[in-house]
């Protein structure tokens, strides 16, 4: 028989999951070709703009089996073999709420396409997933060096000596 006035308070709100806007394209800059004694470098992102895009700890390079599997590879200087980079790119805290990542989601480093694996993983603060570059490969090369000799150095077979056994 009565009117009583409620008030609601709405706090945070956020979409649902499939309401986020999934981002199509990660453009990346930085990543260099196997180099003796290199690390996996930083890559640094180019594209979109104002990108909510972060990498995760899982920066990594990958060495060939001879039975084509894949393991990680920490060696200081690269042997000779078949390598590859491999990268978690995930979206975190408050962006997550409004952008996701997708299994169609293109990671591009330095104009080339890299393919993800075993999809993305998607949580209500975060979603992730790997990719991994296309193959390099480190070959074995030598490097003539004919015997000469200066006051201050000289080589021989291969090897270049300094004055006085330094």
């Amino acid at each position: 028989e009565s009117t009583q006035k409620i008030e609601i308070y709405i706090g945070c709100v956020y979409p649902q999951s499939g309401d986020r806007e999934v981002l199509t394209t990660a453009t990346f800059t930085g990543l260099t070709t196997p180099v003796y004694g290199a690390a996996l470098p930083k890559i640094s992102l180019t594209a979109p703009e104002g990108a909510v895009y972060s990498l995760g700890s899982l920066r990594k390079w990958q060495k060939k089996a001879d039975d084509d599997s894949w393991a990680y590879y920490s060696g200081a200087q690269f042997e000779v073999g078949t390598y590859r980079a491999q990268v978690q790119l995930r979206i975190d805290g408050s962006n997550a709420y409004y952008h996701v990542l997708s299994a169609d989601t293109k990671m591009v480093v330095d104009g080339k396409e890299w393919t993800i694996m075993g999809g993305v993983s998607v949580f209500s603060d975060y979603s992730c997933g790997l990719w991994v570059s296309p193959e390099f490969e480190v070959k074995a090369t030598s490097t003539g060096v004919d015997c000469v000799q200066t006051p201050a150095i000289y080589a021989h077979q291969g090897r270049i000596y300094g004055a006085e056994g330094a």
